[in-house]
């Protein structure tokens, strides 16, 4: 028999998607925030760092790459915004609201903290700076909560006056990231929003757009206008439960992706160090409980900081799976991914044993398991590995030439015990690993690059023409399975180092390297995908190398090159372009 696609693959065993892909929990939340739920674990350590509503808490949960602790988020979000929120007694099928507010976008943080300091000043980032970017979240969040829920509609014609007058000035001072229909449902209860194009600062774009006064006292808007973002804050929590949301949280999660403090642990914990050292705010604001999800080289720095206070009674748990925890994710996501119109052809097994030969039956879930460490997104992307290893095959002499076998088990195991992306975190690489990996030399999940600049064949600089070779290779990765980029070391695995490069540059240094491949990034792929990318850099003997880990995307990735978009893909060795039939094929097979 010809060797099966993966997209054959798929149809045989009714999933309606590729079951390996978009192992991130951030991608399972934008394409169907009810998928992560249908197929959700709680791990050890969740129920106490979730709390109970009636008497929030702040928690940090901390966890290694890859071991779910964005699931984990993404799940308190889920069980706020749906009332399945805990409290320390309730009515059963009593429905308790939270509002969440989601602050995982910290490049606004420090955009904000850039654009409050006076020319020539270095920006330092304050707890206030946090705060403006939460109240701008919580905006939306509370619209989208209120809107789904009537109650919350007939409380809030409910309030006092001076209530409803303090909502609205909130709704408006903060209303930046509203969208059009949001605000025209908050022009239904009489909050007069500014038109979209505008930007909300006060009641500038509300007199501006209407051309009438304000009905506000001239008097009480400039005392609210100058208070602390931090009262705005605390008043905020505090007039929730006076529309029936228990609390509020606010989820903070994504310090480590941006392309500065994935390979900077102390760079990370300067972004949320206002937040974690400011006693007001983690402990003494009535209603309101963080909820930090932090990466575990993370957890030392926060813990030895003297000005945070741990005798304060924050919860603090690592996030730790049990093996029959992992297989119980396995089987609910197949569960989940299943069609419902599919007829189960072999009702003798279940799970991943469904999906392989008789003789690994009974077995093949306890050692995958035991191989990935209790790490959910390596379990993922093993089991995606054996499915890739058996669509490369020709299958010879099988009863059922669909079902993995022990040879794919093989090959995905010595592709995954090698030093590879699927190692827990980029920057926890030693020099002696890259040594490993260069000695090796090229592979499928495994790329050299000379420079990323300098051109020392022709010995001119030819940023143009290397620095999109790397954007294709670093794209073709995300489109596969992930991979590693080492920008200074030759096809033969000779080190040249970087230097070279440094030499093209402005800032001739590792920052100066970085900046440029980040630009070089956002040049030619959409800025969303510059989290899949982390770097490291290490001396080798005198000469610098940078190590470019690169994660797999959970839609395509495409370059922009001049007016078209091109889509690459890693096979073997090399990047390849696909034409544009073999294109929606992949995409078809991988995300549909």
């Amino acid at each position: 028999m010809a060797t099966i696609t993966e997209s054959q693959w798929v149809n045989y065993f009714g999933f309606q998607r590729f079951p390996f892909d978009r192992p991130e929990a951030g991608n399972e939340e934008f394409a169907r925030p009810e998928f992560l739920a249908s197929c959700f674990v709680e791990p050890r350590g969740f129920e106490r760092a979730f709390g109970q509503a009636d008497s929030p808490v702040t928690s940090l949960l901390f966890a290694t790459r890859g071991t779910g602790k964005t699931a984990c988020r993404v799940m308190m979000e889920y069980y706020c915004q749906n009332g399945l929120a805990r409290l320390s007694s309730s009515k059963f099928g009593e429905s308790n609201y939270v509002l969440s507010v989601p602050h995982i976008r910290l490049d606004n943080v420090r955009l904000i903290a850039h654009r409050s300091t006076q020319p020539g000043n270095s920006s330092e980032i304050t707890v206030e700076h946090h705060v403006i970017e939460i109240m701008r979240q919580a905006i939306p969040a509370f619209v989208n909560l209120i809107a789904k829920n009537t109650t919350f509609v007939d409380r809030i014609k409910a309030l006092s006056k001076a209530d409803f007058e303090d909502l609205s000035f909130y709704l408006l001072c903060y209303s930046m990231y509203l969208t059009a229909p949001q605000k025209d449902f908050l022009r239904r209860f009489g909050v007069d929003m500014p038109p979209l194009e505008s930007s909300m600062k006060g009641f500038v774009g509300q007199t501006d757009s209407h051309n009438r006064p304000t009905s506000w006292e001239s008097d009480y808007y400039q005392q609210r206008v100058g208070a602390s973002p931090l009262f705005h804050l605390e008043r905020w929590a505090k007039l929730m439960p006076a529309i029936g949301i228990k609390a509020t949280y606010v989820l903070v999660d994504g310090v480590d992706e941006l392309m500065e403090s994935a390979a900077d642990r102390q760079y990370a914990h300067y972004l949320i160090r206002p937040l974690l050292t400011h006693l007001r705010l983690m402990d003494e604001t009535h209603h309101l409980a963080l909820k930090f999800f932090l990466p575990s080289d993370l957890e030392q720095i926060v813990l030895s900081d003297s000005a945070f206070r741990k005798d304060r009674g924050f919860v603090i748990q690592k996030l730790e799976w049990q093996k029959d925890d992992l297989i119980r994710i396995l089987r609910e996501r197949l569960d989940a991914l299943r069609r419902p119109d599919y007829e189960i052809r072999d009702r003798t097994a279940a799970g991943f044993d469904a999906l392989c030969v008789p003789e690994l039956r009974g077995q093949i879930e306890q050692n995958i398991v035991k191989i990935v460490k209790r790490n959910p997104r390596h379990l993922m992307n093993f089991c995606s590995l054996m499915v890739s290893a058996h669509c490369r095959m020709d299958i010879q002499d099988q009863d059922d030439p669909y079902q993995l076998n022990r040879q794919d088990f093989e090959v995905a195991r010595q592709a995954f015990e090698e030093p590879s992306i699927l190692e827990s975190a980029p920057v926890s690489i030693q020099k002696e690993d890259i040594l490993a990996l260069i000695a090796k030399g090229e592979g499928e999940a495994l790329e050299f690059k000379s420079s990323m600049r300098y051109d020392y064949k022709r010995q001119i600089i030819n940023k143009d023409e290397l620095g999109l070779a790397i954007v294709k290779t670093i794209a073709g990765f995300m489109n596969r399975s992930g991979g590693i980029l080492i920008v200074g070391v030759n096809d033969e695995g000779q080190i040249l180092g970087i230097e070279k490069d440094f030499e093209t540059l402005t800032k001739k240094s590792v920052d100066g390297f970085q900046l440029a491949l980040k630009d070089l990034l956002k040049a030619h792929l959409d800025g969303e995908f510059l989290v899949n990318v982390h770097l490291h850099f290490e001396d080798l003997d005198g000469r610098v190398v940078c190590v470019v880990f690169i994660e797999k995307s959970g839609s395509p990735v495409y370059v922009r090159n001049g007016n078209d978009s091109e889509f690459y893909l890693r096979t073997m060795n090399s990047t390849i372009k696909l034409s544009l039939p073999e294109t929606v094929n992949y995409i078809r097979s991988r995300w549909r």
